[in-house]
């Protein structure tokens, strides 16, 4: 690439380096049916100009990425031609490395999380976005945190990360919460799934145990669980210190970069005669330093420890 590109980061252009490189994303341009003549609209370019512009407002226009495009390639070309590039070939192209990459990500994760994911009949990816609509919509599907009147659809999706295709997808208003777009069945039974904090429930990982499946999931900040057992072996003296501590307190004190333990949170299910009944939900939760950010990062999850080390929990997560 020409170095007029601008100043990308170098971890971010290695990285994608390894992952997708120029005669690949030229191969694809030509399988896709977006490049049938090379004339002045070059695929590489045009898919790096699309990446890579910034702008100040909250989409990038078409004029943006025209002017941006001239600069990369010292060349002049006709406003109209360019705009007449960005068609539906041009959003197979970008649909077909973006799916090239995904798989190429998925191939360089550790050997040997690769091979204990294996174990599971799928893992599940469950996250929702967000599109803004035109604010007539906005009594059907009324947005949140909005200054003035606008409308939101909130799309939830449930992602096969092994058939790499989503499993369910469904379309609400942007007010309702996440956690009421995740519905825990039979369908999880020998499968993993992976969520952020939006999802963070104690009543849903309490159904995923029951339906004998898996999950990992953040630790919310703010958590304040019960030690049970710490599974980390530690000497006596420390133990003796961290006693009656929280789980926040105990990491500030451990100087090491990993550290895990048995938690229980107590919680309520749903209501059963009209009244909520009290459960106790015990999880296994790890935590792992990251020295660069000088942050802990802890994950709760179901998977044992004579089966996923810490390391593994944080690759799987990561994975996501």
């Amino acid at each position: 690439m020409p170095s007029k590109l601008g100043r990308i980061d170098l971890k971010i252009k290695n990285r994608l380096d390894s992952i997708l490189f120029y005669p690949e994303i030229y191969a694809l341009a030509k399988e896709t049916g977006f490049l049938q003549r090379l004339r002045k609209v070059h695929p590489v370019y045009l898919l790096f100009v699309v990446m890579f512009t910034s702008t100040s407002h909250t989409r990038l226009t078409v004029s943006e990425l025209w002017r941006r495009y001239q600069l990369l390639v010292d060349s002049t070309i006709s406003y109209q031609s360019f705009f007449n590039r960005i068609d539906s070939r041009f959003c197979t192209f970008v649909r077909t490395v973006l799916f090239n990459s995904i798989e190429k990500v998925s191939e360089t994760a550790l050997p040997e999380v690769k091979a204990k994911y294996q174990r599971f009949q799928s893992i599940f990816i469950k996250d929702n976005t967000i599109i803004r609509l035109h604010e007539k919509l906005a009594k059907k599907y009324p947005a949140t945190r909005s200054r003035r009147v606008t409308a939101g659809l909130k799309v939830s999706v449930l992602f096969n990360a092994i058939r790499l295709t989503p499993t369910s997808i469904s379309f609400v208003s942007e007010k309702t919460h996440d956690i009421k777009t995740l519905k825990i069945g039979p369908w999880i039974r020998n499968s993993l799934i992976i969520m952020d904090l939006g999802f963070y429930r104690h009543w849903t990982f309490a159904k995923i145990i029951e339906n004998k499946g898996f999950f990992i999931s953040r630790l919310k900040k703010n958590a304040k669980p019960r030690i049970e057992k710490i599974l980390t072996p530690c000497p006596d003296f420390f133990l003796q210190s961290v006693k009656g501590l929280s789980w926040n307190e105990i990491l500030e004190k451990y100087p090491y970069d990993q550290f895990e333990a048995v938690i229980s949170f107590p919680f309520k299910r749903h209501k059963n005669n009209g009244k909520h009944k009290q459960d106790i939900l015990k999880v296994r939760c790890v935590a792992r330093y990251n020295r660069e950010l000088q942050t802990w990062h802890s994950y709760i999850t179901n998977l044992q420890k004579n089966e996923f080390s810490v390391d593994e929990i944080y690759e799987l997560y990561r994975f996501r």
